[in-house]
């Protein structure tokens, strides 16, 4: 079996079975070709190509005549059908030339016993022969749709086609499903092949539940989560509906938070209270990074193991957010007694296990107070490989850390009374999780500033700060003079990058400040900077895929916000929006609006964006527009009532586009929609 390219560069093509004589592309266009010359068959009417796809594809390869006129001919008498019959049959007897792969019978009409092979035939035969990497390579070429060309033929074809589009990725995923569930499947070309078959099929569960096992024994939450969500989105779309109680039970399975302390003498300290939580108040969390289980005490192991911990060690010690401590102890006694003052106190525990040239690694991420589970990785390379992996074992263990820990902090009880810097902080970072107005902004913004004056070098609350300021409040504040506000932000990242220049997030924050002057050359300076020193911060590498898009080079943009995908375990609603965003740019539109709509995300600009996205894609918004003026308003504080102009003007301060092209886009759409722009 052999995968190659058609001359048009539009389809990759599948060797077909060697006594076929014609050969069918079911996926996009729909397509004949011989199959002893691979040259294209043109037909002049689209009736001839149904009549051919049905003998195709139907169960017994044939029908009647009479079957044929009403499918084909429905509303006319009998005595035009039966003409127009006559017509498309000699059609297709002289485009077929002498390729007898159809009976033409005084009744029936038939395909010779294997002489019409099509594509998804020969998936279907990659599966079950195994060659799993083969068909994630034919998948992913694949166009989103079949029989592309032959709908509005005739309604009782276009009800037949409907249950066959149907009926073929049935077909198509059963077969998937057996060869990918095997033991032996290979995870890698496996999960390619679900995704490819989820954007096939988005609303189908059991491809969806098999994507989940296989990114649960990759050790990618990441993409768990986020096969969940676009599941739950499609469901919701296009069936109203949501995810079964079976896949639901699987994903609450996969990536639940459990105990990993299994001694059962393990009990909490008597002196910490087990009935209730207390607020948490005091210093940046503890990451105790554990010495590496081995499963023997060979020099090898012992070799690798430091050469893995130490570059993990360095790869977090660029994290501001974070205290980090190397303990060969690793009991929860151990650890909690040295907690001290810490926020929370977390412990991330490795293993390597050596099986003849294999090497099984994994990582377990828990939060030390109660054993808790909150993330786990697991890789298998060979000894070959390591060298050309290791980079990417270090990002996904590292990039994972801080997303986890937040996300596990952002639940905590934080104490209303705190005192110390980071305690007032926190307070401000749960303001803006929850801020609804810009009064609720304008209070985190205060217990910024609050930390800032106890603790003059807490460089996580001056990059908080700087950020509101920077955004006028995530866009909760317009009409105003914003000159004031980039200042600040301006010297609040200086200052930031001047106290901890290895700290990659100030460098990025600080990049923004720069790009939002129009400052282009610092702005990029400041982000290579930022990714030499941390090239495996998630959120970072968000921010600064964000800010390439803005400035116009939407492929590095790309890469940066894919590759903070892959290390996020937990991404959060405004990755989806920022995707959707660089995909309308880049004119994807279908699927810039399937990642605005799983993001559950209400922000001015993203719903702007979103709109605009839908103007450019033709459909309607009955009232979409006046909603987003309405929103508008009530951000605004300008002396007179905002225009449109204002409206664009303040999504293109909050989203700085460079290129006018860009601009233009966005503008475009939303004019579609009714939004008026002065010439």
């Amino acid at each position: 079996m052999s995968v190659g390219v058609d001359s048009d560069g539009q389809y990759p093509a599948l060797a077909m079975r060697h006594q076929a004589l014609l050969e069918i592309r079911i996926f996009g266009r729909f397509r004949v070709f011989d199959a002893r010359s691979n040259s294209e068959i043109h037909f002049r009417s689209r009736k001839a190509l149904a009549l051919l796809c049905y003998l195709a594809v139907a169960t017994d390869h044939a029908l009647t005549r009479e079957r044929a006129m009403e499918l084909l001919w429905g509303s006319r008498g009998e005595d035009q059908a039966r003409a127009s019959l006559r017509q498309i049959l000699h059609e297709i007897r002289l485009s077929l030339g002498a390729c007898d792969a159809i009976e033409f019978g005084r009744h029936h009409l038939s395909a010779r016993t294997g002489a019409i092979d099509t594509d998804v035939d020969g998936m279907v035969r990659l599966a079950e022969g195994g060659e799993i990497t083969v068909l994630a390579e034919l998948l992913g070429g694949c166009a989103e749709r079949m029989f592309e060309g032959l709908d509005g033929i005739d309604p009782a074809f276009d009800d037949w086609l409907w249950v066959e589009r149907e009926r073929q990725l049935f077909h198509l995923n059963q077969a998937v499903v057996t060869a990918c569930g095997a033991e032996s499947r290979d995870p890698v070309p496996c999960r390619a092949i679900i995704s490819a078959l989820q954007r096939l099929n988005p609303c189908d569960e059991a491809i969806a539940r098999l994507g989940f096992e296989l990114d649960h024994a990759s050790g990618d939450l990441a993409a768990l989560h986020q096969r969940y969500r676009w599941l739950e989105a499609a469901l919701r779309r296009d069936l109203d509906a949501e995810p079964s109680e079976l896949t639901h039970e699987l994903f609450s399975k996969l990536t639940k938070v459990a105990p990993i302390l299994h001694n059962p003498v393990a009990q909490p300290l008597e002196s910490e209270p087990v009935t209730a939580r207390t607020p948490l108040t005091a210093e940046p969390p503890i990451l105790a990074i554990a010495q590496i289980d081995l499963s023997s005490a060979s020099e090898e192991e012992r070799v690798l193991a430091t050469v893995l911990a130490n570059e993990i060690e360095f790869a977090l010690s660029g994290l501001t957010d974070l205290r980090l401590l190397s303990v060969g102890d690793a009991s929860l006694a151990s650890l909690s007694a040295q907690s001290t003052d810490s926020l929370a106190f977390y412990a991330l525990r490795g293993s390597l296990r050596v099986n003849g040239d294999e090497l099984h690694l994994g990582w377990r991420l828990s939060r030390v107070r109660d054993g808790l589970l909150l993330w786990t990785h697991r890789t298998m390379v060979t000894r070959d490989e390591l060298g050309s992996v290791l980079e990417n074992i270090v990002a996904r263990v590292a990039g994972a850390v801080l997303p986890t820990l937040e996300r596990d902090i952002d639940t905590e009880l934080i104490d209303a009374e705190a005192t110390s810097g980071y305690g007032i902080y926190l307070q401000g970072r749960a303001r803006v999780l929850s801020a609804r107005t810009i009064n609720d902004m304008r209070e985190a913004a205060e217990c910024f500033e609050r930390a800032i004056a106890v603790a003059p070098r807490l460089v996580n609350a001056q990059l908080s700060l700087a950020r509101l300021y920077n955004t006028d409040f995530e866009q909760h504040l317009s009409g105003h003079d914003r000159a004031a506000f980039r200042r600040r932000a301006f010297d609040l990242c200086s200052r930031a990058v001047n106290m901890d220049p290895r700290s990659a997030h100030a460098r990025a924050r600080l990049g923004w400040c720069y790009l939002r002057r129009g400052d282009l050359a610092q702005a990029d300076s400041q982000f290579q900077e930022a990714l030499s020193l941390n090239p495996h911060h998630a959120d970072c590498l968000n921010e600064i895929a964000v800010a390439y898009g803005h400035m116009g080079d939407l492929d590095r943009a790309m890469t940066l916000l894919t590759r903070a995908f892959e290390i996020n375990p937990f991404p959060r609603d405004d990755y989806f929006c920022d995707m959707a965003v660089l995909q309308m740019l880049r004119g994807e539109h279908a699927r810039a609006e399937e990642n605005f709509e799983i993001a559950h995300n209400g922000a001015l600009h993203y719903a702007a964006f979103r709109l605009a996205n839908r103007g450019l894609m033709g459909e309607g918004a009955d009232g979409a527009i006046e909603d987003l003026r309405r929103r508008f308003r009530s951000t605004w504080i300008g002396a007179e009532p905002p225009r449109d102009d204002d409206l664009l003007d303040a999504i293109f301060d909050h989203i700085p586009l460079q290129r006018d092209e860009h601009r233009a886009i966005v503008t475009e759409g939303l004019r579609r929609l009714g939004l008026m722009r002065r010439r």
